[in-house]
């Protein structure tokens, strides 16, 4: 499960970078929810793959767990939304760091509620 947690991080990352160079608006036009819907599908994915992947690493003799990874996820997020101050192409929207939290903190459930039904 790892490696698919790393290929959907790669792709969420490729997916910010087309969106700083100005090319993902055009797709925005067939997500529900358009720009915050974009938003909120791809943290939900990556915080369900991240959860999946990596919550039972083990960092200083700790499992992550899905809380850690969540954490993670959202901390690196809130950086890369923070950061586009400082990108002439982009602009920092309180509407896009809510829609970030909830694809998050959605994913995170999702994975929570999964892992629980696969321990039964």
């Amino acid at each position: 499960m790892r490696w698919v947690a790393w290929f959907v991080i790669a792709a969420a990352a490729g997916i910010s970078l087309t969106a700083s160079l100005g090319h993902a608006s055009r797709y925005l036009k067939y997500i529900p929810g358009g720009h915050t819907g974009g938003h909120l599908l791809v943290t939900l994915v990556l915080s369900l793959a991240a959860n999946l992947g990596f919550a039972d690493s083990v960092v200083r003799e700790r499992r992550l767990g899905i809380p850690g990874v969540t954490a993670l996820v959202l901390g690196v997020v809130t950086l890369e939304e923070l950061s586009q101050r400082w990108i002439s192409t982009r602009a920092v929207q309180t509407e896009d760091l809510l829609a970030n939290t909830a694809g998050i903190l959605t994913g995170a459930l999702v994975a929570w509620w999964l892992r629980s039904r696969r321990e039964r």
